[in-house]
């Protein structure tokens, strides 16, 4: 009978957890987002890439909701004539693909570094379990004109619940709100 209450009282503190966003935006050059006030990009080529740790798991399905959601968002760009979304490769080759992007007569190109992607866990004494969504990216808008840096920032959007552990789908979703926020929509929750 104890481990029957001692179960449905832990049953009960893991449904109960409160739920915490955090949603921040880093810039380095220019203001976010992409699309603000009547900045226009032009035809445009999105490229994502990625940075992950050394130690990253599941590295081909991070990298599948990474494209889903970027192709997902890329139709919002309002300040682009026409966009383009180019296949998901490791950041170390972004110079090499901007290039590629600027003789194939691109305006501009977007480069999404995402670093981080994934549902995490953590554990602490006594016994809090806390579940995370976490999403950490680098946004960098290049005009391909002359090679100059227009907009280039950083944007992480976590979500921790308490006694809850995260599915990794959730991360897809946080993504695109994320995406949504960098590019200039609405980021509803």
């Amino acid at each position: 009978m104890r481990n029957l209450i001692a179960g449905l009282l832990l049953a009960c503190l893991m449904t109960a957890g409160c739920t915490t966003l955090s949603a921040t935006s880093s810039p380095l050059v220019g203001s976010p987002p992409v699309c603000s006030g009547d900045n226009a990009i032009g035809r445009t080529i999105v490229l994502p890439l990625t940075h992950w740790r050394a130690d990253q798991k599941d590295v081909p399905l991070r990298e599948a909701y990474a494209v889903e959601a970027i192709r997902a968002q890329a139709s919002a760009l309002t300040c682009a004539s026409s966009v383009e979304v180019a296949s998901i490769g490791p950041d170390t080759g972004a110079p090499e693909r901007i290039e590629a992007a600027r003789t194939s007569g691109f305006d501009s190109a977007i480069a999404i570094t995402v670093r981080e992607l994934g549902p995490q866990i953590e554990l602490s004494f006594p016994v809090l379990v806390r579940g995370a969504s976490d999403v950490d990216f680098n946004v960098r808008v290049v005009s391909l004109a002359d090679n100059s840096t227009l907009l280039h920032f950083d944007q992480r959007r976590r979500v921790t619940s308490d006694f809850q552990l995260r599915r990794a789908g959730l991360v897809e979703r946080q993504f695109e709100l994320a995406l949504q926020g960098a590019f200039g929509g609405p980021t509803s929750q």
